[in-house]
């Protein structure tokens, strides 16, 4: 699957996207539409998504904090930098026709997120 996985401390578990086409595949063919779809604003990269694991669940402040710490990882922004972070429910994420890397989203939310020097504690990296 062209996608990585990252596993959280209580089982959480985030999937980011390795390339376009896998953003695409990930979005709108792997993610539930009450998953929770996570990207760096107003910059190219790949989308996260953060596995609901039930119907009308959200996550809870620290792991949408640790998904987007995350998110600073794969984007590769600087220690000690910070950038915004969007999200929103995938069901809320749509393809602009013709266009294979860019979404329109609605009721988007933003976090303002410092990439910190080591990855979220007891978040474990692993290929899919």
């Amino acid at each position: 699957l062209p996608f990585t996985e990252w596993t959280g401390p209580a089982g959480e578990l985030l999937w980011i996207g390795s390339n376009a086409k896998g953003n695409r595949k990930l979005t709108f063919q792997v993610a539930r539409g009450e998953d929770t779809w996570m990207h760096l604003r107003g910059v190219p990269g790949a989308h996260l998504i953060l596995r609901m694991p039930q119907r009308g669940a959200t996550p809870p402040l620290p792991t949408l904090l640790a998904a987007a710490r995350i998110a600073l990882i794969q984007g590769r922004v600087a220690v000690g930098d910070s950038h915004e972070v969007q999200y929103t429910q995938v069901r809320h994420v749509r393809p602009i026709p013709g266009e294979i890397a860019r979404v329109r989203l609605a009721n988007e939310k933003v976090l303002l997120v410092e990439r910190e020097p080591t990855s979220p504690e007891g978040w474990l990296r692993s290929e899919t």
